[in-house]
């Protein structure tokens, strides 16, 4: 029998609170580089049903490049370096993913 992972969510104020930490971690958006407001929510990688709300799990992302890693030609490619970027950050709990 396959058991679904549940998603680990936070309430709206924690939520916040780990916003700006992945927002004075990253500085910029890990892919373009370009400066990101801190109203821009972070972007979870894995997302959808996957998705957790986790410092290990969150990086900014300038609007832009959100779009692209949902919705564009090279979404896989860009997911990939979120996940590699995440990784070397976070090794234990990604190799453990």
């Amino acid at each position: 029998m396959f058991i679904k992972k549940k998603p680990i969510r936070l309430n709206g104020k924690k939520i916040n609170e780990l916003n700006k930490v992945i927002h004075e971690r990253d500085g910029r958006c890990i892919l373009c580089h370009k400066w990101v407001s801190i109203e821009e929510k972070f972007h979870h990688q894995k997302f959808g049903i996957h998705k957790q709300d986790r410092i290990e799990c969150g990086c900014i992302l300038c609007y832009s490049c959100h779009q692209e890693v949902h919705f564009g030609k090279n979404s896989k490619c860009l997911q990939q370096k979120i996940e590699d970027y995440l990784t070397d950050l976070y090794p234990v709990f990604w190799l453990n993913e």
